[in-house]
């Protein structure tokens, strides 16, 4: 049981990488959306939130 849920989570340190690289918000959420999915295997159990914030600071 350890294994399959610790293989279904690999897609968070690809969330990481892609925001750390400059990924817009709205992907990494698609990203965490997928990877939520892939490891419910497409089912939810119940009503799920996810509020997406993006700070972008002002120009200099």
């Amino acid at each position: 049981m350890m294994q399959a849920k610790s293989s279904a989570w690999s897609a968070s340190p690809n969330i990481i990488r892609s925001t750390a690289a400059g990924q817009s918000a709205p992907e990494a959420l698609r990203l965490l959306i997928h990877a939520v999915l892939e490891y419910r295997h497409d089912k939810l159990g119940d009503d799920a939130t996810i509020l997406m914030v993006e700070w972008q600071p002002p120009d200099p």
